[in-house]
């Protein structure tokens, strides 16, 4: 399986788009060098596609990611590494949501228990984290000015960023997942796949006239998309616009 250039099908083990700030880049580069073949797919379309399955192993697994290599191989799209601009990119904005979950940890315990808690408890409380927030803070704007200065200097991703800006609802950091999530729209350039993988395309749930559930989004999607998608439109289905913070 390693030698030449024969196919090595790499299980990606999430269902969102490879993710190259993992530690799966560390192996995606290694074949690469290697000049091997890698088919990147991710494990839940493998296992849906196996059928009914009981028993799980390592050997087992094997086997049906073998089953499934031969059975689609004429599906067979090989990976090729991002330019290295995106894989600054991905790991600026890994960075980012990374600091933003820890400004979250902090600030949001605070803010919600300032309604059950005496007013000069929570004061002590805010306090003790003020520094710590503020600093988070900084940090969060220095990754969004680098990200911005990253995709404003490439040309490519310059054009793509303002088009998907161009669009309500879509602000800087949707932008950028987006950027992220596509491979610069390569690896996803169809819109309509494009809306399932983001998890915002309605699929009806209907079966003669016994079955009539309602039309609702799918779950099998790339979260980190969907969350942000999701922020941009309140529940009324207004846009409310990306603030770039997040």
């Amino acid at each position: 399986m390693l030698e030449g250039t024969s196919p090595v099908l790499r299980r990606e083990g999430s269902r969102k788009a490879p993710d190259l700030s993992d530690y799966n880049a560390h192996l995606l580069e290694l074949l690469y060098e290697l000049n091997l073949a890698v088919w990147l797919e991710s494990s839940l379309q493998i296992k849906q596609a196996g059928g009914m399955q009981r028993g799980k192993t390592d050997k087992v697994d094997a086997q049906r990611i073998a089953q499934y290599a031969y059975r689609f191989r004429d599906q067979m799209r090989l990976w090729e590494p991002p330019r290295e601009v995106m894989q600054k990119l991905t790991f600026l904005s890994a960075t980012r949501q990374r600091l933003n979950q820890a400004y979250n940890l902090l600030a949001v315990p605070v803010a919600e228990q300032k309604t059950f808690i005496s007013k000069s408890l929570q004061k002590a409380l805010k306090g003790n984290i003020k520094k710590s927030v503020a600093a988070l803070k900084e940090e969060q704007k220095a990754i969004d000015k680098q990200i911005k200065e990253l995709i404003q200097a490439d040309p490519r991703l310059k054009e793509l960023f303002d088009l998907m800006i161009s669009v309500p609802g879509i602000g800087p950091v949707i932008a950028t997942e987006l950027l992220i999530t596509t491979n610069e729209m390569q690896t996803i350039n169809d819109p309509k796949k494009l809306a399932c993988h983001a998890g915002v395309a309605p699929f009806a749930y209907s079966s003669g006239t016994s079955v009539r559930g309602k039309t609702r989004v799918s779950h099998q999607t790339a979260s980190a998309v969907r969350s942000k998608t999701a922020e941009s439109v309140d529940p009324y289905g207004h846009h409310v616009g990306d603030s770039g913070t997040g």
